[in-house]
């Protein structure tokens, strides 16, 4: 029984419906007066909370099962939120965007971090979350989040983009045991009741072998057009419908520029078309 005021007090039971079945009930009762003197009558109200238990236990089920989820994600899940960022709003109206983005930036601290991020940086939750945004970047990283908040910033004073949109960011981080790994940062902001911001939710993935493997693969195209453009021969590639893609030199008058778009081989003299096979 829980008094609730002078007079006032409410009570969770189980009471027996009509066909004979258990419900859970809340009565809130109140005493009547007569003034000055003793109470006179009582009135009383029975509120239905019979699925309110189960209610809760089905949100802490959803919430086991979604904590289950970040826990054990490759992808390093975190959320942040930075002191005054409730005030979002008074902020951006009193200064520019660029320093309340670094303000906002400068104390912006993890509220959660997968475990994941020790398979992904070296550091447990404890360490990285002590080191901060801040401390797990690199300084030209830390500074290009910085840039995006303020876009962000920018289009949330306008308020013409939708709530829910997400902005995507390759970023470098520096592991415990040193060096550099290249991630790719998918970010949101979490809004409250009132759809202002009230913190940010990331998703970190590591795409350092993908780097690695398009460094290598502009490299090996730089190497093979270094060839081709040196080559004694003349070269050209087509497509299928004869437009030219690309040459190692130009030929007469025409410069490479000249010639790559150009249909069919009209700067070939006919004869040499037939001697390469080309018939149009």
């Amino acid at each position: 029984m829980k008094a609730q005021g002078h007079g006032t007090f409410q009570i969770e039971k189980r009471y027996r419906h009509r066909d004979g079945s258990i419900v859970w009930g809340r009565l809130s009762a109140s005493a009547i007066r007569a003034a000055p003197g003793e109470p006179q009558l009582a009135i009383g109200v029975v509120e239905d909370i019979t699925q309110r238990p189960f209610q809760k236990q089905l949100e802490r089920s959803r919430g086991h099962r979604y904590r289950l989820i970040a826990d054990n994600a490759t992808d390093m899940i975190w959320t942040a939120a930075a002191e005054g960022i409730d005030r979002l709003p008074e902020r951006l109206a009193a200064g520019s965007l660029d320093r309340v983005a670094e303000a906002l930036m400068a104390h912006l601290r993890f509220t959660y971090l997968s475990p994941s991020v020790e398979r992904l940086l070296g550091y447990t939750v404890e360490e990285a979350a002590a080191l901060g945004p801040q401390g797990l970047l690199t300084a030209e990283s830390f500074q290009a989040a910085t840039s995006l908040l303020a876009d962000e910033l920018a289009i949330e004073a306008r308020g013409s983009e939708d709530p829910r949109r997400q902005r995507v960011l390759e970023i470098q981080h520096t592991p415990k045991g040193g060096g550099l790994r290249w991630c790719e940062m998918t970010a949101t902001f979490l809004r409250d009741e009132n759809g202002q911001i009230a913190a940010i939710l990331g998703v970190t993935r590591d795409i350092t072998q993908r780097r690695e493997a398009e460094r290598a693969l502009r490299a090996s195209e730089a190497t093979f057009r270094g060839l081709i453009e040196n080559m004694p021969d003349f070269v050209v590639v087509v497509d299928t419908a004869g437009t030219i893609q690309f040459t190692n030199r130009g030929v007469g008058n025409a410069s490479m520029e000249d010639l790559v778009g150009q249909e069919g081989f009209g700067f070939v003299k006919p004869q040499l078309i037939f001697v390469c096979g080309y018939t149009f």
